[in-house]
């Protein structure tokens, strides 16, 4: 049973191996600075990507700012929550968009600028 904020959520004990952690690899900064820009995922809900040296952050309408970290060139994951967006890239190299992957839903966004 976990307390907190005055709410009370019961948790069901796993069995089984634990998930192992991801790890982050290291990306060059053109490709991270090549994610930067808006993208949409529904009407009035749009993730902000930046880049800022060697760091990607994500940013979600009414939502902090958060890093987010390359596991590949194109998959990168939370550390703050479990969801991991994945970058639609085409065959020349042009990010038309990207999904978010959160509690068991995928949801694509296209990308509002260049």
């Amino acid at each position: 049973m976990l307390h907190q904020g005055g709410a009370d959520q019961e948790a069901a004990r796993l069995d089984g191996d634990v998930p192992e952690a991801r790890r982050s690899i290291e990306v060059t900064e053109d490709t991270l600075s090549s994610y930067s820009g808006r993208y949409e995922l529904q009407p009035g809900v749009v993730m902000v990507i930046r880049h800022e040296g060697a760091r990607l952050l994500a940013q979600l309408t009414g939502q902090p700012e958060f890093e987010i970290f390359p596991e590949s060139e194109t998959k990168f994951f939370y550390r703050v929550v479990d969801a991991q967006i994945t970058f639609d890239v085409d065959e020349n190299g042009k990010t038309a968009g990207l999904t978010l992957h959160q509690g068991g839903r995928n949801i694509p966004a296209k990308r509002l600028d260049d």
